[in-house]
């Protein structure tokens, strides 16, 4: 049978329909064709001589129409009037599909076909860099802080033909999320804190993306709101003050025995005679403990992240303590870090310890000892217990301990000259008179320094001073003793 040639030639693949060839096209052709996807059908009739050529020809037809990711192109004459080409990113992924409605033209050595090639389009006519289109979702926080997540697709380029979805993707979103986010807050400044999914099919024809995006309220290093290197750090300060108990008064190294006197429980409130009390301030407070927890991803692109601790994150977390304490500086008493290699990870414990005066714990303790003074003399009674009692000399005597920290220079003169070691005055008044005489002073003192480097470092004299003082009567003198010399009477 004679077969006319046709003007339209379908070719998917290696195979043709129509033209001159034996497969007749017998209907009109159908297209479908959105933003996305698109779709060609068509139907034909093919004929052969003998059984066997028959036979060859159905399995030629039906397996080439059920290969998918074949090209196709659709000529009038000698004019392409369609072309979805998968190797040229034309058309995305083809996928055909080969029907047997049953049809007259159905004979022996003659079958009726209808095929139906679907594919998906690039996003070759909009202004997106062939990204198909964006989901923006905003969550927000107790606080306020947002959490952007965008997802999207890229397709092929269908302009060069051979760039693939996902290396169009990773050279085009750098530009794309600056605008993206844009629509979101243009002021803001955002952090990528995620890339938990980036999916395609092995064609990588159409490549489906998830970024997540962080506010940045806080910068991140001394030099940057955002470092780069540095994704979605967690920072939280703990600040810890405590007040066991001091003991308030100046002491009795101070200005001859305290400012302000010191009362001691059951006996005459002491009141420095010599010399005048300074007028200086000097309250006691105990320090202020502030503890650095923080946690961050680094970037796998750096894999020095001692370096990048060191250099950046550690004088960033140093500031932060300041900052919270003031300008004082804080002292790091303990710094432990943690790196995970694998997932480029930092954690840090940091402890620091901030003081806001100079005297940081002080404790005064009196201690009033008196001696009757009775004087016993043996008996000559078979009495061993026997004694005559005689009334003699009696003593009492105070005895002030001072014990505190103090925050000093870093010499033991600049602590000597400080007034930590300052000498009192050797008597004190009282209600009866200037009855109490010091008789001893013990002071002792050694210094600690204490910080690691970085940050600041202080100097902390732990004080130990014992005075002992001796309560008199003293009477103006009435004669010479034995010796000559000459002294007051003390009764």
């Amino acid at each position: 049978m004679a077969v006319s040639t046709s003007e339209l030639t379908i070719i998917y693949g290696g195979v043709t329909i129509g033209g001159s060839t034996a497969r007749q096209i017998t209907e009109w052709t159908k297209e479908e064709h959105d933003y996305v996807s698109g779709a060609f059908e068509f139907e034909f009739v093919t004929t052969v001589a003998s059984d066997a050529a028959f036979a060859t020809e159905l399995n030629t037809i039906r397996d080439e129409f059920r290969k998918p990711r074949q090209d196709l192109t659709v000529t009038q004459n000698a004019s392409t009037i369609l072309s979805r080409s998968h190797s040229a990113n034309t058309g995305l992924d083809t996928n055909p599909r080969i029907i047997k409605d049953g049809d007259p033209a159905d004979t022996g050595r003659s079958r009726h076909f209808r095929v139906r090639i679907e594919y998906e389009l690039p996003a070759d006519n909009v202004s997106t860099s062939f990204r198909r289109g964006s989901t923006i979702v905003v969550n927000y926080t107790p606080s306020r802080r947002r959490t952007v997540t965008i997802t999207g697709i890229y397709t092929a380029n269908s302009t060069d033909g051979t760039t693939a979805a996902d290396t169009q993707y990773f050279a085009q979103i750098a530009t794309a999320e600056d605008t993206l986010l844009d629509t979101v807050d243009s002021v803001a400044t955002w952090e990528r804190v995620g890339q938990p999914q980036v999916e395609y099919f092995e064609t990588r024809k159409v490549m489906h993306f998830t970024r997540v995006y962080r506010e940045v309220n806080v910068a991140q290093s001394l030099s940057a709101t955002d470092d780069a290197e540095i994704i979605d750090p967690q920072l939280i300060i703990t600040r810890e003050q405590m007040a066991p108990g001091d003991s308030f008064e100046s002491g009795l190294s101070y200005g001859g025995g305290g400012q302000g006197g010191s009362s001691i429980p059951g006996q005459t409130s002491l009141q420095p005679s010599s010399p005048t009390p300074r007028s200086v301030s000097r309250p006691v407070k105990r320090p202020i403990l502030v503890t650095l927890t923080y946690d961050c991803s680094v970037d796998i692109t750096n894999v020095s992240l001692n370096t990048k601790y060191t250099g950046v994150i550690r004088p960033f977390l140093i500031n932060q303590a300041g900052r919270t304490e003031g300008a004082g500086g804080v002292c790091i008493l303990d710094e432990k870090v943690d790196f995970d290699r694998y997932e480029n990870r930092i954690s840090v414990v940091m402890q620091c310890i901030a003081y806001t005066t100079v005297i940081i714990e002080q404790k005064i303790t009196y201690q009033d000892i008196s001696a009757d003074g009775y004087v016993f003399a043996p008996t000559t009674s078979a009495d061993v217990f026997a004694y005559y009692e005689y009334p003699g000399p009696a003593v009492r005597q105070m005895i002030v301990t001072e014990e505190r920290k103090e925050v000093v220079a870093s010499s033991t003169t600049a602590l000597s000259q400080s007034g930590s070691l300052y000498v009192p005055g050797d008597s004190f008044a009282s209600a009866l008179g200037d009855k109490w005489r010091r008789i001893s002073r013990e002071p002792q003192v050694f210094v600690l320094s204490q910080g690691l480097d970085g940050a600041s470092k202080k100097t902390v004299a732990h004080i130990l001073i014992v005075a002992v003082f001796q309560f008199r009567n003293v009477k103006t003198p009435s004669r010479a003793n034995a010796g000559g010399i000459t002294g007051s009477v003390i009764t």
